[in-house]
């Protein structure tokens, strides 16, 4: 399996050669296919081989075709290449409301854990603060008919990026970031979910005759706090502010990065994040989910080796 995120967003030429990804534009850059998770084009003047985006396919590389605000227009992936697909997606359409009501219980359940672990770490909530939203994630029932999930959600938002905060606001940098990063996170799940045989539209939870990746907005929910990890790292760090910056190359470069880099731990032992995300799916398909753990690690790394942060030329002259 690959490990790397690719985007492609200057004009250019994209081919294949010798099980290669070869971009032609003012220099010519070349990129093993099997390194490659997930690609990403965001510029319409890209010319791509159709010779290319079969090998893609047939390698479960996630492809991506991006508008201006960095959301996906299409995806391309392969459908054929797992010999139990069909029986796993007989047993996907025969899930029951039961078991589909406890398994969206279990996903809320995970991504709030994490949500106020992250708000403690942070120290944007007290003890006592953070001991009440732990029993309010204790109440959570299947289908979160109460929604405990957006309750929370409210309440973390507004701690951690000022109670003005809206996600609605397209224009503010902290949002195109999350909507960028989760674009990309969003791709790793809709690909782990297909190589595993489950079918992207039969969803748990989400339904919308708009969507159809459904069953990946479902399983997403207990790996966004990476993003959310990233972009209070770039504030923290002043690499952008709140407001007024613009999705560079350089900017995006580095949350490509950090998403592939990043490290998340299920059931005690770290993996790579498109390992966890593999293992999350694993656990839908074998209906051992509700067994699942997943823990995130807060304290990002600083040495120059794995700090994504690190201003080279100002290194440099240092």
């Amino acid at each position: 399996m690959g490990w790397r995120i690719v985007e492609i967003n200057k004009n250019c030429s994209v081919k294949l050669f010798l099980n290669n990804l070869i971009i032609s534009g003012e220099s010519n850059i070349s990129i093993p296919i099997n390194d490659i998770d997930v690609i990403l084009f965001t510029n319409c003047r890209i010319n791509v081989s159709i010779n290319l985006l079969n090998e893609l396919a047939s390698n479960n590389v996630c492809i991506f075709f991006c508008n201006e605000k960095y959301l996906p227009t299409s995806m391309l992936f392969p459908i054929i290449g797992n010999l139990l697909t069909l029986k796993i997606f007989n047993d996907q359409i025969n899930w029951t409301e039961d078991f589909k009501g406890t398994v969206w219980k279990k996903i809320v359940e995970l991504k709030c854990h994490n949500q106020i672990k992250y708000l403690r770490f942070l120290n944007k909530i007290n003890t006592s603060e953070f001991e009440y939203l732990r029993s309010f994630i204790e109440g959570i029932e299947n289908f979160d008919i109460t929604n405990r999930e957006g309750h929370i959600a409210k309440i973390y938002w507004h701690k951690l990026f000022g109670v003005g905060f809206s996600r609605d606001d397209d224009l503010l940098t902290i949002n195109k970031l999350l909507n960028y990063g989760y674009t990309v996170l969003n791709g790793m799940v809709a690909r782990s979910i297909i190589k595993k045989g489950l079918d992207c539209r039969v969803s748990i939870f989400h339904k919308s005759v708009h969507n159809h990746f459904a069953l990946s907005s479902d399983l997403i929910e207990p790996f966004r706090n990476v993003v959310d990890i990233l972009v209070i790292e770039l504030l923290n760090r002043n690499i952008i502010d709140s407001k007024t910056n613009d999705l560079t190359i350089e900017i995006k470069e580095v949350c490509l990065n950090f998403i592939a880099d990043f490290k998340i731990m299920i059931n005690g032992l770290y993996h790579q994040l498109n390992n966890a995300i593999d293992l999350f799916v694993d656990s839908l398909v074998n209906k051992s989910i509700f067994d699942i753990h997943i823990e995130y690690t807060y304290n990002v790394e600083t040495n120059k080796k794995d700090n994504y942060f690190v201003d080279e030329e100002k290194d440099k002259e240092e």
